[in-house]
């Protein structure tokens, strides 16, 4: 495996890097939080890295990781009330 890693997205709730060998890794990291957590920041980012990750060149894969001891603690429903309404 190369060493060569370049950051494709940069948010509150993620960030998105890809290695040499192109391998996407796709940090979840609240920033300033504890625990990471779905929200609608979280989702609008989600989105916002997948389009960072869908024009990458030479993307192959993608690894989903947590910088936090616990992946994900949960969603915030009252923000989806709206959504699923």
């Amino acid at each position: 495996m190369t060493s060569n890693v370049t950051e494709l997205y940069r948010g509150r709730s993620l960030w998105a890097c890809v290695d040499g060998d192109g391998v996407v890794t796709l940090h979840l990291d609240r920033v300033g939080e504890s625990v990471n957590k779905l929200d609608s920041l979280a989702v609008r980012e989600l989105a916002a890295a997948c389009a960072a990750i869908a024009v990458s060149p030479g993307a192959r894969g993608l690894l989903v990781i947590s910088d936090k001891p616990a992946f994900v603690v949960g969603a915030d429903i009252f923000e989806f009330t709206s959504t699923f309404a």
